[in-house]
């Protein structure tokens, strides 16, 4: 099965901005996904990367409930703090 980078959707959202390095402030040892870019200014608080994980992955609302994929592979958690000057809008 492919492998599957993790739980990076809300961090792909923020990926249109272009990355500022921030590597002192960052969680000792945490980096950057190589497929996505920070948001301007944020830093990771958080980091976990697993060599493999099994993970049920939502893909669509069914009538029945919420309809999962399977997915396993390398795992990549990040949790970023982001800057007061950002927004959703």
């Amino acid at each position: 099965m492919r492998k599957f980078g993790g739980m990076l959707a809300a961090v792909a959202a923020l990926s249109a901005a272009p990355w500022v390095a921030r590597a002192d402030d960052d969680t000792e040892g945490a980096k950057d996904h190589p497929m996505v870019q920070r948001f301007a200014g944020s830093i990771i608080q958080e980091s976990v990367v697993r060599d493999f994980e099994e993970f049920e992955f939502p893909v669509a609302d069914k009538d029945n409930g919420l309809d999962v994929k399977h997915v396993e592979g390398r795992f990549t958690y990040l949790k970023y703090s982001l800057p007061k000057t950002a927004s959703c809008t």
